[in-house]
Formats: C-alpha cells, structure tokens, sequence
C-alpha cells in the first residue's frame, strides 16, 4: 500500500514538473513532440524513424510526419540505412543541435531557478533522489527495449 501511495505522489510531482518545465522552455511554434525528438537525438544520436515512434510511444506514421516538419524545419535529416533498405534513419543537423542545445540550457536554467528557491537541505533531499530516479527510467529503457544510435542496444 506504501508503495502505491508514493507511485501516486511521484506521478502527480513529475507530471506537475513536466508541465511546467514544457510551459517555461518550449519556444513558441516548437510542439512537445518535437522538442520530445530533438533531445532524444541530442542524447542517443542517430535513430531509425521506428526507434523515435517507439521511445515517444507514437504510431510510425505519425513520428513520420513529425519528422517531416522538422526536416522543412532544418532541424533533422533522413538518410537511407545502409543495413536496412527499408529503414530510415534520422540524425540532427548543426541547426537541430543548436536548438538542441538551447531547449537544455532553457530547462537547466528553469530547474536551478526553482532548485535556488529550495533550501540547502531540500537540495539535497533532490539530489539524494537522482540515483533512485535514474534507476526507475533504466528499468523503464530496459523493459521498453530502448536503443542506443543507429537501433544498437542500450
């Protein structure tokens, strides 16, 4: 029952923190999907179309199309997979990176706002969690089948 209590407050907290983090960086004209994408190719570089569907639990086709935008965008580039000629892969260009770049800057410089406006010993009761939330988004990376650049395992 403890356990389920702290699954509910946990999921309230993060999805309270994912709002407003979405609210304070996403720039105008930028959808989460899109800034969802960026920084997964930012961290795991180079990914098949059907690896960024799967990781932002989205249909192929509708990744596809925002892919698209984002290639019209200048963000991204679509390439032929050499081990796969069915496949896609898609990979940051340098304007995709830098905007990349950016969405991070954005979300550190909002987060250490709020983290400033915390007490030393509540900083330290979030930093005390990072280890244990890093291990709940492995456990989730390992169960979802989540791939390193080019679809290679994590």
């Amino acid at each position: 029952m403890a356990s389920t209590r702290l699954a509910d407050q946990l999921g309230v907290v993060l999805t309270r923190l994912t709002n407003l983090l979405r609210e304070a960086v996403l720039p105008a004209g930028m959808n989460s999907a899109q800034a969802r994408t960026l920084l997964a190719l930012h961290d795991a570089g180079p990914q098949r179309v059907t690896n960024l569907a799967r990781l932002d639990h989205l249909k192929q086709p509708t990744m596809s199309a925002v892919l698209l935008r984002m290639g019209r965008l200048g963000w991204v580039r679509r390439l032929d997979d050499s081990d796969d000629l069915r496949a896609v892969i898609v990979r940051l260009t340098p304007a995709g990176e830098r905007i990349a770049s950016q969405l991070i800057a954005a979300r550190t410089q909002v987060l250490e706002a709020y983290l400033d406006g915390l007490s030393a010993s509540d900083r330290s009761a979030v930093a005390a969690a990072l280890p244990a939330l890093r291990k709940l988004t492995r456990q989730r990376d390992r169960s979802a089948g989540a791939t390193g650049p080019i679809g290679a395992p994590s």
